[in-house]
């Protein structure tokens, strides 16, 4: 993994700060906070992309907004099913700038 390499760490130490992270945000949103619709539409979107990210793309359904990631597999997944929820580093970076 480049990231891990980058940061002169294992693997599985960017994976443990994930499984962290993923833990505290959604410990942040409520799941019965979410309409049912989202979690079924996207794990229905998922099933052969990663389903792991599910929650991340039902929050971003529920509260109609993008979900900034750097996953390729996830971004170019979703295009193929016409859904434009992700929004990659260079992108939001291009936007900051502009205002």
């Amino acid at each position: 993994m480049r990231f891990a390499e980058s940061l002169g760490v294992s693997v599985k130490e960017v994976e443990d700060l994930i499984d962290v992270l993923m833990g505290r945000i959604t410990n942040f949103i409520a799941e019965e906070d979410i309409d049912e619709r989202h979690f079924q539409n996207s794990r229905d979107l998922l099933a052969n992309i990663d389903s792991k990210d599910s929650m991340y793309v039902a929050v971003a359904m529920e509260f109609d907004t993008m979900l900034w990631t750097v996953d390729k597999k996830l971004s170019h997944g979703l295009l193929r099913e016409d859904v434009h929820i992700t929004i990659d580093t260079a992108t939001m970076r291009a936007l900051i700038r502009q205002e």
